[in-house]
């Protein structure tokens, strides 16, 4: 039974992209023998490539005839993803609540008590569950950042988490008994912020009590001792087959062995020719170049993207929140993201900057070129380890690309989700930048 981390790979995550790439190959290959015997040409066609292709192509083919699909299922009080969960949701998603409370003592400052926000505006949250995610990006996207709730949340428990909304909360109250039976679960205490508003532009809900499940509207500018964070969590599908191969172990070779063939080439209407031209082929993903891991197939104007060996530790995007013009999300872009955000003269270590201070000059990567690191994660983390460096993280990593005035473009390397967030948080950055071969 293996776990696909592929199925979204544009560079052959799936079994039919890989057989794709793989008929292409071939019939590259069939076209140069063709031409050496046509025309008595010299092209190298080595047959042990053939082979291989012929061998991996069969393995795939009794993958894709013998493919059976599930997802793993959970239950209310079962350990996952650093939470437990709370609520099974349609369409394969659980609701995760965290293991432990923010809560402030009585006799702490009362300062650390958190407000919904600091002002009262309407920003049209919503109550349902599995609203609490979007309800809390809405706050954020609003507010910036600030000492409030929604914001305190992801500094406190990390930026996957969320404020729960009030009907959220209300599904915490119906599972209270499993939840606090669950070895190393807070209990619940005192009364909880939602991340839903009231019926009037000065309150929000909050679970007044977990003792008797009362739920009512409080002033947003008062402050409340304890807070819970949730998330919600999709079961990815599991791929069993019935001959024990390792899909990421063959997709690798696949990719190698297939790297320069045009993967939209005509699989009919063959034309043959006698002249050829040659462009550089991008070396294998994973293999070490100038002084970092190659990270992407892609060549542009005879260049490819390198990703460094090692992290650059966590930052913020920038410390004061401000609208910087100019940055683009395309591959090759970083470079002049990275120059946009530098020169806006952010207080330092930020994102961008500590990129660019890395010997030789590197760059925060666009938001597609943190989508290539993402999509060959496995061989670049195997190109890293094999060179002592320090593998990309499953957590979430900062692009250079602005997503609007209080957010910026970040990936989540553990589901490839992206999305923007408040530059003001704290997140993995990783340098990238683009050589000649």
């Amino acid at each position: 039974m293996l776990v696909s981390k592929l199925t979204n790979c544009k560079e052959g995550g799936d079994i039919q992209n890989l057989l794709d790439r793989i008929d292409c190959k071939l019939s590259e290959l069939s076209y140069a023998m063709y031409n050496n015997v046509t025309f008595m040409l010299n092209i190298n066609v080595p047959s042990s490539e053939v082979t291989q292709l012929l061998t991996y192509r069969n393995i795939l083919i009794n993958k894709q005839i013998n493919l059976k699909l599930s997802t793993a299922v959970y239950k209310v009080g079962d350990l996952l993803d650093g939470g437990v969960v709370a609520g099974v949701l349609p369409n394969n998603e659980y609701l995760i609540v965290s293991l432990i409370n923010y809560f402030v003592d009585i006799l702490e400052p009362f300062e650390l008590k958190k407000r919904w926000s600091l002002t009262f505006d309407l920003i049209g949250t919503s109550v349902n569950v599995g609203d609490g995610v979007s309800n809390t990006d809405k706050i954020i996207k609003f507010y910036g950042k600030g000492d409030y709730a929604a914001y305190f949340i992801k500094e406190h428990f990390g930026t996957d988490w969320s404020l729960p909304s009030k009907d959220e909360l209300n599904q915490l109250q119906n599972v209270k008994s499993t939840l606090e039976a669950v070895s190393g679960f807070e209990p619940f205490m005192g009364s909880y912020w939602s991340s839903s508003e009231g019926d009037s532009i000065d309150a929000a809900w909050i679970h007044f009590s977990f003792n008797t499940g009362v739920q009512t509207q409080y002033n947003k500018t008062n402050r409340i001792q304890t807070l819970r964070a949730i998330k919600l969590y999709k079961s990815l599908p599991i791929y069993n087959y019935v001959k024990d191969y390792s899909i990421e172990d063959i997709t690798g070779k696949v990719i190698r062995l297939t790297t320069g063939c045009n993967s939209k080439c005509s699989k009919t209407s063959i034309v043959f020719t006698t002249t050829t031209t040659t462009t550089a082929a991008a070396p294998s993903i994973g293999t070490l170049l100038q002084g970092g891991i190659v990270a992407s197939s892609s060549v542009i104007e005879g260049q490819v993207m390198i990703v460094n060996i090692n992290e650059s530790g966590t930052h913020e995007w920038s410390s004061s929140i401000s609208f910087v013009a100019g940055t683009q999300e395309g591959l090759r872009e970083g470079k002049s993201n990275t120059d946009t955000i530098v020169a806006e003269g952010y207080p330092t270590p930020n994102a961008a900057s500590v990129c660019r201070s890395i010997s030789g000059s590197w760059d925060l990567p666009s938001k597609d070129e943190l989508n290539e690191l993402y999509v060959n994660l496995t061989l670049i983390n195997l190109g890293i380890s094999n060179n002592g460096g320090d593998s990309l993280a499953t957590g979430a990593y900062w692009s250079s690309t602005q997503y609007d005035y209080n957010l910026a473009w970040y990936q989540d390397f553990f589901i490839g989700d992206q999305d923007g967030t408040s530059k003001g948080f704290t997140t993995n950055v990783r340098a990238v930048k683009w050589v000649n071969i």
